[in-house]
């Protein structure tokens, strides 16, 4: 979904300018598209925005759902995301998150993200930022990729 120029830098490097991204899209979003943006959007409330609608999670997400990312590759049921949320809030009082840009095509999107901690941890700074990639089946998010920027590095 974002191509670097050949005579960009090793990865990790600055990020390339947001104008040097190269982005296929079209006008209009179909259907199906608009109903996985939907889906995104209401995770997005859940786990970036803190909402406690956590009851919601199961719905968003298919049996089973897949993460792949720094730590490896998991699988869990759609009643297990919730507890791992509210985990996830616990350890991070006052986290935000934000999506900087959001792409959809066909069953797959794509968005920038940036996370930031009011109270650092050794192995975590104050702010994250990355790439995620999720896979929907049926409107529901089937599978999520994710890739972070060093620490306390932002797109900026």
């Amino acid at each position: 979904m974002a191509n670097r120029k050949p005579d960009a830098e090793p990865w990790p490097s600055s990020p390339r300018p947001r104008e040097q991204w190269s982005i296929a899209s079209v006008a209009t979003l179909s259907v199906d598209e608009e109903a996985n943006l939907k889906t995104l959007t209401r995770w997005a409330d859940l786990y970036q925005n803190r909402s406690d609608d956590f009851e919601a999670v199961a719905e968003l997400t298919t049996d089973p759902y897949v993460t792949h990312g720094g730590g490896g590759t998991s699988s869990e049921r759609p009643e297990e995301v919730a507890p791992f949320l509210i985990g996830f809030r616990k350890l991070s009082p006052g986290y935000e998150g934000q999506f900087d840009d959001v792409f959809v095509v066909g069953d797959l999107a794509a968005r920038r993200l940036s996370y930031r901690y009011p109270e650092p941890l050794p192995n975590r700074g104050s702010l994250q930022s990355g790439v995620a990639i999720y896979r929907f089946e049926d409107h529901r998010i089937a599978e999520y990729w994710n890739i972070y920027l060093p620490i306390d590095q932002g797109w900026d």
